[in-house]
């Protein structure tokens, strides 16, 4: 065989449309790690939590500092 294996692992230009329902660290961490290669939308409940995300262009939510 003569074709690279980047021949076969090229990705169009954003083809598929994906929703994520949740906008929490994991929805949020998703929704970023997939936006380089599809179009992107993000759902959250909390109307004030997504105003604030949209104007920080950050996840709003402080992180949790328990030992293990």
């Amino acid at each position: 065989m003569t074709d690279s294996p980047a021949t076969f692992m090229s990705i169009p230009e954003k083809p598929d449309s994906i929703a994520i329902l949740g906008a929490g660290a994991w929805g949020t961490s998703l929704a970023i790690s997939l936006s380089g290669y599809h179009r992107v939308t993000l759902w959250g409940r909390d109307p004030a939590q997504i105003a604030a995300m949209r104007a920080a262009s950050s996840l709003a939510l402080p992180l949790r500092s328990d030992s293990f």
